[in-house]
């Protein structure tokens, strides 16, 4: 089911779009990535997002 999830600390996890609203979080205001998993952990979004800001890794 598609969901929508914050990439920052917080991790929540929507199923509408928009943008982060925990206070405490990094990504607070910026928009949700859109995530297509099935067993809620997110993997293929996480390992998109980490290679996309440490190419290393």
């Amino acid at each position: 089911m598609r969901h929508y999830v914050c990439t920052g600390e917080c991790g929540t996890a929507f199923e509408e779009e928009g943008v982060c609203t925990s206070p405490d979080c990094s990504q607070n205001g910026q928009p949700r990535e859109k995530c297509d998993c099935t067993d809620g952990y997110h993997g293929a979004l996480l390992e998109e997002i980490d290679e996309e800001t440490d190419p290393e890794r």
